[in-house]
């Protein structure tokens, strides 16, 4: 039913309640990677200790290869036996590297299926604890509902995932300043603003995303009325005999079609400015790698710096990216995870909101 401005009511997630869902979001964060260590204490932490080798074993092996090169340009000069050990340096780290990698990733399903048994178990007891029927005959209850249960599939999770990501990132970019810093300076503040930059933009578009979320949950939850009305034997008779069947599929398809656009639409935008920060990256490091390789030629820089610096700005870029494509759906899952929480706190008895008198 519309109100007299033309809009559903079941379009706005707030309905008859206090807003949900809007609480801070660095509390909503904590809780969640509180959860996980709850849920996998050994698992977390073993997997966070993964996390940072996995962010500084990259800047090792660059920094082995640079010294390698340079003691391979030596020519008849070099020393056979330090080459040799710095070439078993490279293997060890490979290896260790190699380890890291599937150790991490078996940790990371291990909290991510405890995580995920802890967070719905908590969730659906909650539920079971609320007494009387009269929140599961709320509209607005139901949506805030399927949020809290959309945040507890993967929510929890994404969180501590960005969490885990922001940490190796900055082990890996600790572990490239140096050689950035070493071989042409300007290179690192270019990589760090180009990268903050499309932190912040994804950040920015994630939030429009999260908006849109709960703007269309309403008209999810249409789908779903329509769909089990279409599908359902006992309203098959009535919806034939009364010719209902075209007016409720067109209800349908405008609730999907509706919900489709909103999202295609942000998701458009942030393509498209992602697109352009990716481009600027690209520029920057092409611009910085010509520079370092014609000095190089001219003798101010030697290959193991060549090299290195190739392997840093490589390295900086990817942790960037990576801290950027995970922001966005960190950013999501947090807001999705205030309304989780905000269930949990729920009263289990419905205290109706009375109208002040007016003498």
């Amino acid at each position: 039913m519309s109100d007299l401005s033309g809009r559903d009511p079941a379009d706005d997630p707030r309905g008859g309640e206090p807003s949900r869902g809007r609480r801070s979001r660095p509390r909503v964060a904590a809780m969640a990677v509180a959860m996980q260590f709850r849920a996998a204490p050994f698992g977390a932490w073993a997997l966070l200790a993964a996390t940072v080798v996995a962010g500084t074993g990259p800047a090792a092996v660059a920094w082995c290869g640079k010294l390698l090169f340079d003691e391979l340009g030596r020519g008849g000069a070099a020393d056979a036996a330090r080459a040799a050990w710095l070439a078993a340096a490279l293997g060890i780290a490979g290896l260790v590297l190699a380890v890291t990698a599937q150790a991490a990733g078996y940790l990371d399903d291990l909290v991510r299926q405890r995580l995920a048994v802890d967070v719905e178990r908590r969730l659906f007891a909650k539920v079971n604890e609320f007494r009387g029927l009269r929140r599961f005959e709320d509209p607005v209850f139901h949506d805030r509902l399927r949020l809290a249960t959309q945040a507890s599939a993967d929510a929890p999770h994404n969180i501590t995932g960005f969490c885990q990501q922001t940490v190796q990132t900055v082990a890996t970019v600790g572990g490239f300043l140096g050689a950035l810093l070493a071989v042409w300076p300007p290179m690192a503040l270019l990589l760090l603003v180009c990268g903050t930059a499309a932190l912040v933009s994804r950040l920015a578009v994630a939030r429009r995303q999260i908006e849109v979320a709960e703007s269309v949950s309403g008209r999810y939850r249409r789908q779903t009325f329509y769909r089990s009305l279409l599908t359902d034997p006992r309203a098959a008779k009535e919806i034939r005999l009364f010719g209902l069947g075209g007016f409720l599929h067109g209800r349908l398809v405008a609730a999907v079609g509706s919900a489709s656009e909103a999202e295609l639409a942000v998701k458009r935008r942030g393509a498209l400015t992602q697109a352009g920060f990716a481009a600027l990256n690209a520029v920057v490091t092409g611009g910085g790698v010509l520079l370092v390789v014609v000095g190089a030629a001219q003798g101010r820089f030697t290959v193991g710096d060549v090299t290195l610096f190739v392997a840093a700005t490589a390295g900086v870029q990817g942790a960037f990216t990576g801290v950027v494509l995970q922001a966005g759906a960190a950013a999501e899952a947090v807001r999705l995870f205030g309304h989780y929480a905000d269930l949990l706190e729920t009263p289990t008895t419905w205290r109706p909101v009375r109208p002040r008198c007016r003498g």
